[in-house]
């Protein structure tokens, strides 16, 4: 989730909500897990099945500097990578 300056207002809102409906019209159980990436990558949350549970992080996401989307792309492909899907992981 790209939560770079530039995302600042409208745009992180609305990836904000689209995420939501992403996780919650996924009916398959797939783990689910998330990335911001601003000026560094975080991880959110490691691929869990809890899904619902990554809502309250995904709604505290704030927008700053600049825009590591190479660094996020790493940790997300390391975390997949794992193959340990928990019930819920931060």
């Amino acid at each position: 989730i790209d939560t770079s300056a530039s995302m600042q207002g409208i745009p992180l809102t609305g990836i904000k909500r689209l995420v939501r409906t992403l996780i919650e019209k996924d009916a398959r159980d797939n783990p689910s897990g998330a990335v911001a990436f601003n000026a560094n990558a975080t991880l959110i949350s490691a691929p869990t099945t809890d899904r619902m549970g990554l809502f309250p992080y995904i709604a505290g996401l704030e927008t700053d500097g600049g825009s590591a989307i190479y660094d996020a792309i790493l940790l997300a492909t390391d975390e997949l990578a794992k193959k340990e899907y928990s019930t819920m992981q931060r």
